[in-house]
C-alpha cells in the first residue's frame, strides 16, 4: 500500500506541471469517479479504493486525479486507518494543494499521530501557515517546535514562540499562555506578564496563577522552568503568589520533586506549608545528599522557632542512631518549650539515657542547664526529673525538689503538680500551699493533678474553700 501510494503522489505531481507538459485534457477520469463513488456507496470499498487509485496511476487528468486523492482520504478516514490517510493527505500537498497542510495539522493533532513525511515536508507546512491565516496550522508548528520536531529540516521559523504568536494574531486565545509560556522561558516575563495583560486583563491573576503552575511543573521540573514560573508569579498580589507557591511545593512533594518542592517552600511564606512535608519528604528522598538537603531546612526551621520542624529534626537525627548531640537535645526543648506532644517526655528519656562522662554529655546537659538558666520551664522540669532519677547525673533530691519550685514559678504544670504533691508529703508544709499548687495544675488541665484535687474535695468538703 504504501508503495502504491508513493507511485500515485509521483503521477499527481506529473500531473500537476503547467498545462501542455503533459497534454491538453478536458476532464479525462469522470466516468471513472462516477464508476468509483458507486462502489463506494455500496460499501465496496475495496473496489473503489482501486479505481481512484487507477485513475492517478493512470494519468487521466490533474482534476480527476485530486478528485480521487480527495476520496482516497475519505475511504481511508472511514476504515480507522490514520497512517494511510496522512499518506494521501501528503500527496495531494505535495501536488500543490497547499490547503492539505492544515488538514494534516487538524488530523495530527486529533489524533496525535505526526504526519508520516512531517520534516521531509517542514517547509512546505512552513509556507502554508505564512500564506493561509490558519490558526490550528501555527498552532501545530509551536507544538512540533515545542518538541523539539522542527530543528534541521531547513524552515526558516524553528522557534515555538514565533508560531504562537502568529496563532495569537490570528485570534487563538488558546495561544496566550503558551507564547507566554514560551517568553518566561526565555527570561522574558515582563513581556509575558505584558501578554496576558494585553489580551486578558481581568483574568490576569488566574492566568499567571495557571501559568507558572503548568511551567513549575512541567519540562520534569526543569529549573530554567521553576525561575521562569517564579518570576511570573511577581507579577500577583503577595498573597496570592505564596498560595500558588505553597500549592507547588505540595504537588511537587507528592511527585517526589525534592528540588522542586524546596524550591517553591522558600517562595511561599512563613507557615504555609508545614515542617510534616519536609519530613515526608525526608523520607521519600532517595540518596544522602537530599535527605542532608532536606534536614538542613528543618533545623534552619527549627533555629528560627518552628516547633514543628524542630520535632521532626530531632526525630530523623534519632532514627539515624548514635548518641543525641547537643543539637538533637536541642531540638527537642524547642518542641518541648512550645508544648509539642509528647515532646518532654522524648527530651527526659533522651537526656536521662546520656552516660556520665561520655562523649556529648556533658554538651547535651549544657543545653538543658542554658535554657533552664535563661526561665525555660521545660528545661527546669527536665533537670527536676534528672536530679529525681539520675542518670547523667547524681541523684539530689533537694536539687530536684528546687528545680520542681522554680519550674512550677515560671508556669509548668507538670511542675506545679510535683511540687504541690511534695508539701503535701511534707508535715512541716501548709496544707493550704500544697492545694494551691495542685489547684494551678489542675486549671491547666494537667490530669494527675485533676485527679489529686478531686480525691481532696472528696475527703475533706470543707477544705474546698481553700484557695
Amino acid at each position: 500500500m504504501k508503495r502504491r501510494v508513493a507511485v500515485a503522489a509521483a503521477a499527481m505531481l506529473v500531473m500537476a506541471q503547467p498545462a501542455g507538459a503533459v497534454g491538453q485534457s478536458r476532464f479525462p477520469g469522470e466516468n471513472e469517479l462516477v464508476r468509483g463513488r458507486w462502489h463506494e456507496d455500496r460499501g465496496d470499498l475495496g473496489t473503489a479504493r482501486s479505481i481512484y487509485e487507477g485513475i492517478i496511476l493512470r494519468r487521466l487528468s490533474e482534476r480527476a486525479a485530486r478528485a480521487a486523492g480527495d476520496r482516497l482520504v475519505g475511504i481511508a478516514r472511514r476504515s480507522g486507518d490514520v497512517g494511510l490517510e496522512m499518506r494521501w493527505l501528503e500527496a495531494l500537498a505535495a501536488a500543490g494543494e497547499a490547503n492539505r497542510f492544515a488538514e494534516l495539522a487538524s488530523r495530527a493533532r486529533e489524533t496525535g499521530v505526526l504526519p508520516p513525511a512531517f520534516r521531509q515536508m517542514a517547509t512546505g507546512y512552513e509556507a502554508a501557515a505564512l500564506e493561509y491565516p490558519s490558526a490550528g496550522l501555527a498552532i501545530f508548528l509551536a507544538e512540533r517546535a515545542e518538541a523539539g520536531e522542527l530543528a534541521a529540516t531547513g524552515v526558516i521559523n524553528p522557534g515555538a514562540l514565533f508560531w504562537w504568536r502568529l496563532a495569537l494574531s490570528r485570534g487563538s486565545i488558546g495561544a496566550v499562555e503558551p507564547a507566554a509560556a514560551a517568553l518566561a522561558r526565555e527570561g522574558r516575563t515582563g513581556e509575558a506578564a505584558a501578554l496576558i495583560v494585553a489580551h486578558d486583563p481581568l483574568r490576569l491573576a488566574d492566568r499567571i496563577d495557571r501559568l507558572a503552575r503548568d511551567l513549575a511543573l512541567g519540562r520534569a521540573g526543569a529549573a530554567a522552568e521553576r525561575a521562569g514560573a517564579a518570576a511570573l508569579l511577581d507579577y500577583l498580589p503577595a498573597p496570592v503568589a505564596a498560595e500558588t507557591a505553597a500549592k507547588l511545593t505540595r504537588e511537587a512533594g507528592a511527585a517526589g520533586d525534592i528540588d522542586g518542592a524546596l524550591f517553591w517552600l522558600a517562595r511561599s511564606g512563613p507557615g504555609a506549608t508545614g515542617a510534616g512535608l519536609l519530613a515526608r519528604l525526608h523520607g521519600a528522598a532517595r540518596g544522602e545528599a537530599a535527605k542532608a538537603r532536606i534536614l538542613g531546612e528543618l533545623e534552619a526551621r527549627a533555629a528560627a522557632g518552628d516547633t514543628e520542624a524542630a520535632a521532626a529534626a530531632a526525630r530523623i537525627r534519632l532514627e539515624a542512631g548514635g548518641a543525641p548531640d547537643a543539637d538533637t537535645v536541642g531540638f527537642l526543648l524547642v518542641a518541648a518549650s512550645a508544648g509539642e506532644a509528647g515532646a518532654a517526655d522524648r527530651l527526659v528519656g533522651l537526656v536521662g539515657r546520656l552516660a556520665p562522662g561520655a562523649p556529648g554529655t556533658a554538651a547535651a546537659l549544657a543545653v538543658v542547664e542554658r535554657a533552664a538558666g535563661e526561665g525555660d520551664a521545660v528545661a527546669m522540669t527536665v533537670l527536676a526529673r534528672l536530679a529525681a532519677t539520675g542518670g547523667p547525673v547524681v541523684v539530689d533530691a533537694d536539687a530536684s525538689r528546687r528545680w520542681y519550685r522554680l519550674a512550677a514559678e515560671a508556669g509548668s504544670a507538670e511542675a506545679q503538680y510535683r511540687t504541690g504533691l511534695s508539701m503535701s508529703l511534707d508535715p512541716a508544709a501548709d496544707p493550704a500551699a500544697s492545694r494551691g499548687w495542685l489547684a494551678r495544675a489542675a486549671g491547666q488541665g494537667y490530669a494527675p493533678a485533676v485527679a489529686a484535687i478531686a480525691g481532696l474535695d472528696a475527703s475533706d468538703p470543707a477544705g474546698q474553700a481553700s484557695p
